[in-house]
């Protein structure tokens, strides 16, 4: 049971950040160059990030390694965990920063985007 509100909690919060960014890239007409990140998107960001890189390591030291990637949804996981830690550094050098609101860097903007849907989606399967 507290397994399940932990992966409701973090589904929650990486659908609400991909609805965020979905309306502020439509209120932005999508230009990313000039897209502004705030404090508080990081530090969920980063948090969401973590903790999805710690449970697939915890995943595939509890299955082993040939066990974790004979798996095609274990292996979905790692890949939206390695990109997750591209995510989790552009977030911290964000919030190395000490502006409030930072610009964003294009490439890795893009692929925080495309690390955001996977990333509801492996949450829901764990559950």
């Amino acid at each position: 049971r507290p397994y399940l509100i932990y992966c409701a909690a973090c589904a929650a919060v990486t659908a609400f950040l991909l609805v965020w960014n979905l309306v502020k890239g439509m209120q932005n007409s999508w230009n990313l160059p000039q897209w502004k990140h705030h404090r508080w998107e990081e530090v969920l960001e980063v948090t969401v990030g973590v903790l999805i890189v710690a449970e697939t390591l915890l995943t595939m030291r509890v299955l082993g390694l040939s066990s974790f990637l004979s798996s095609r949804w274990c292996v979905f996981d790692l890949c939206v965990a390695v990109l997750t830690v591209v995510s989790v550094g552009y977030g911290l050098e964000h919030l190395g920063r000490k502006g409030e609101i930072a610009e964003a860097n294009v490439p890795l903007l893009l692929v925080r985007f495309l690390v955001q849907p996977a990333r509801v989606l492996a949450v829901a399967g764990g559950a």
